[in-house]
C-alpha cells in the first residue's frame, strides 16, 4: 500500500485576491453614491447661510444619478446639477408662478410673502420668510444693496421651478440665470449630518 499525496491545484494568489475584493468593494461604493437613495453632499460655499453652513455634510433624498424627481414643493432645499456643477438651492415658487425681488423683498403672484424680522448675525441681518403652503425659514440680508434686490417679474415656464439661495445678496440663483429646469433637480435635503456647529448636527432639512 502506498502513501500517496494528491497534487495541488492551483490557486489565486492572496495578494490578487485582495485586490479583486477591494476593487469591488470600491465599485460597489461608487456605485451607491451614485445611484444610492441616500448620498452626502458637503457644502463649499455661503450661499446658503444661515441654513447651511460652509463644510456642513447634508444627507439627501434622491439618487445622484437620476434626477427630476416626481415630487417638490416650494420651500424644499434641493441638490441641483448645472453644467457638471452641483448646487444647493431652495425651492420658492413652481411652474406658472411669478415671482419678483423689490427692495430686497421677496414677491409672489404680485403679492409680498410674509417677512419678520429674526435677529442678526456678524455679517448681517436675520429674516423669516414664510410661503403660502405654511413653509418657513431664515434668510441672511447682508443690507449691501446687491443689484438682484431687485428683478423684473419673472414667470417660471412648464417644467421649472424658481429657486434662491438663503444667503440672499451672496447666492447666484433664479434671479441671475432664470428658472431651474424641473429636470436638473436630483435631490431633496433631507438632514445635516455633520457640522463645525455641534447644535446643526441632526438639524431636518426637509
Amino acid at each position: 500500500m502506498t502513501d500517496e499525496t494528491e497534487p495541488s491545484k492551483s490557486r489565486l494568489p492572496i495578494w490578487l485576491l485582495i485586490l479583486a475584493v477591494v476593487v469591488l468593494g470600491l465599485g460597489a461604493l461608487l456605485g451607491w453614491r451614485q445611484f444610492g437613495p441616500y448620498p452626502t453632499y458637503t457644502i463649499p460655499s455661503g450661499s446658503m447661510i444661515p441654513t447651511l453652513q460652509v463644510g456642513d455634510m447634508l444627507v439627501a433624498h434622491g439618487a445622484r444619478g437620476l434626477c427630476n424627481p416626481p415630487e417638490l414643493k416650494a420651500g424644499q432645499i434641493i441638490l441641483m446639477r448645472d453644467r457638471g456643477t452641483t448646487f444647493v438651492r431652495r425651492l420658492i415658487a413652481g411652474p406658472g408662478q411669478t415671482v419678483q425681488m423689490i427692495g430686497g423683498r421677496l414677491w409672489i403672484e404680485g403679492a409680498p410673502v410674509k417677512t419678520e424680522p429674526a435677529g442678526s448675525t456678524a455679517e448681517g441681518r436675520l429674516l423669516r420668510e414664510t410661503l403660502s403652503n405654511g413653509a418657513t425659514y431664515l434668510t441672511q440680508d447682508l443690507g449691501d444693496g446687491s443689484a438682484l434686490d431687485d428683478t423684473p417679474p419673472i414667470k417660471t415656464p412648464a417644467g421649472h421651478w424658481f429657486t434662491l439661495g438663503d444667503n440672499r445678496d451672496n447666492a447666484m440663483d433664479s434671479r441671475a440665470t432664470g428658472p431651474t429646469a424641473a429636470s436638473q433637480i436630483c435631490a431633496q435635503a433631507v438632514r445635516i449630518v455633520y457640522s463645525k456647529d455641534p447644535d446643526a448636527i441632526g438639524r431636518r432639512l426637509d
